[in-house]
């Protein structure tokens, strides 16, 4: 859910510029503070015995730890960045302050906790139960809302924000499987690739996930961020 808040700005805040790969917060932990971020990609993960279930992706004007904060408790996921990060942290004392005074801050935050409470059980099930077609689709259709870029024919260009690997590691799956799955889907005509690049033709049925559909009409459920 990205933030249209101008409350924001009354809160003290400090901002930090962060480089891929940086863990901002771990499951469990204590919340002292909470993230806004400014620009850059965030991946959210929860960890279930040995694995780790992707369960958000957060771009600029995404709230970072807002449920666990609301609530008081430990993080209930873990943060890393994906790409290169600015982001503003705000004390979680000083938002506790401003929604008890604030009544519209308080509406807000729970319907962020809400939203986002939707969105990592939608995530948690797919990736628990739907075969790797389906994971790497709803991949696709964050990547397509936050790093799309588009053509003069119509065509959207995505510039991977990392490699096949780490990919292949949002999925749940290896880096062979994944490769697997992209060439199936060239030949198929759905997206195109050239190096780093994703490219979804015009004609391709996952441009439906700019309407927030996938191809087989069914509505994607996405919270926050």
């Amino acid at each position: 859910m990205a933030l249209h808040t101008p409350w924001l700005a009354g809160l003290p805040t400090y901002r930090h510029e962060v480089g891929p790969g940086i863990v901002l917060y771990r499951q469990d932990q204590p919340v002292n503070s909470i993230y806004l971020v400014v620009s850059g990609i965030v991946q959210v993960v929860s960890r279930a015995r040995e694995d780790e279930i992707p369960v958000a992706v957060r771009s600029a004007g995404s709230l970072l730890g807002g449920i666990s904060a609301i609530l008081g408790d430990s993080h209930i996921a873990t943060a890393k960045t994906w790409t290169s990060c600015v982001l503003d942290c705000f004390d979680v004392a000083a938002l506790h302050r401003l929604r008890r005074t604030d009544p519209a801050v308080g509406l807000w935050l729970q319907t962020v906790l809400a939203q986002e409470a939707r969105e990592y059980l939608t995530r948690i099930r797919i990736f628990m139960e739907a075969d790797l077609k389906t994971r790497f689709e709803f991949m696709l259709a964050d990547l397509m809302r936050i790093v799309g870029e588009a053509r003069a024919d119509g065509s959207l260009l995505l510039r991977l924000p990392t490699a096949v690997e780490e990919l292949a590691a949002v999925v749940g799956t290896t880096r062979e499987s994944l490769t697997r799955l992209l060439l199936r889907l060239e030949k198929e005509g759905t997206i195109l690739r050239k190096d780093r690049w994703i490219i979804v033709p015009t004609g391709s049925p996952y441009m439906a996930f700019l309407n927030g559909t996938w191809a087989s009409g069914r509505i994607l459920t996405r919270g926050a961020g």
